[in-house]
């Protein structure tokens, strides 16, 4: 009986974690699947190593990329 708890919990747990997870803030445009904003960040943050931008600056360049091709951070 004990185990069956504590499975109980441990999924009730996890499924509250994934919730949080998926409705947290983050990259959004009307329209757009999260498979291709994932792709889109994908390859802001490659152009931001590609072009060897300092590490402290990579995320301005990233935001910037993304905000150029429509995207809004929720």
């Amino acid at each position: 009986m004990a185990k069956a708890s504590i499975s109980i919990i441990t999924i009730f747990l996890l499924s509250l974690s994934v919730t949080a997870c998926v409705s947290s803030g983050g990259w959004r445009q009307q329209g757009v699947s999260a498979h291709d904003t994932n792709s889109d960040i994908s390859e802001c943050k490659y152009q931001a190593a590609l072009n060897q931008i300092p590490t402290n600056q990579q995320q301005e360049l990233i935001t910037n990329c993304m905000q150029s091709k429509g995207y809004r951070y929720n």
